[in-house]
């Protein structure tokens, strides 16, 4: 699945963000990629798909290279991980733990599709004011590569609603009795059969 598809409805907030920073064709140097705090948008044919921030040590410069990364381990960067389920259809609890269940090729999708985008970003003094415009950003207008946590996966078993995909994935005690989807569940999101079971996962909590 090449082509990312989303709303694209931008508001005071993009328009002003978009307004000051310049996508760059990747590679970008390393030595270019300041080591203070700041926000980052990766672009994919002139349009955002992906926004972040780097906060800790060495800022931008550390947080984006876990992104550069062409490693097995697509737990490291969240990115990585949305390019695998958006171009494998994999499912993005799949795609976090790691690279034992990742494959080799797999992993090369991801690390060609990447070097086509471009890489923008907005440096400032302080970790602070960096956070408080990635969340403004992301309330606004989520990118299409900004995953949504799943908060609750709606499934029945014997014991009644079991809540997040996490518990199930190490649970293989609960996983064996887990039945067909439970209803009274909202806003559907997808089917994960990447742990062998039919997991329906929401983006909000079953009601």
């Amino acid at each position: 699945m090449e082509t990312l598809r989303g709303e694209t409805s931008y508001g005071d907030e993009w328009k002003l963000v978009l307004s000051q920073v310049k996508p760059l064709p990747l590679p970008v140097p390393r030595a270019e990629i300041p080591t203070d705090p700041g926000i980052y948008i990766w672009f994919r044919d002139g349009q955002p798909i992906y926004v972040g921030e780097g906060l800790g040590a060495k800022g931008l410069r550390r947080r984006l290279s876990s992104h550069f990364s062409k490693g097995a381990d697509l737990s490291r960067s969240t990115l990585r991980a949305s390019v695998a389920v958006a171009q494998l259809g994999i499912g993005r609890s799949v795609a976090r733990q790691g690279p034992s269940l990742v494959n080799a090729d797999q992993i090369a999708v991801v690390n060609q599709w990447l070097p086509s985008c471009e890489l923008g970003w907005i440096a400032f003094e302080g970790p602070e004011e960096a956070h408080a415009l990635e969340v403004r950003l992301r309330d606004e207008w989520l990118p299409p590569l900004n995953l949504v946590q799943p908060q609750a996966v709606c499934v029945s078993s014997r014991r009644g609603t079991i809540p997040p995909l996490e518990t199930v994935a190490r649970t293989s005690r609960l996983s064996r009795q887990l039945l067909l989807a439970a209803p009274g569940c909202a806003e559907l999101e997808e089917v994960d059969r990447g742990l062998g079971l039919t997991l329906t996962q929401h983006t909000s909590a079953c009601r």
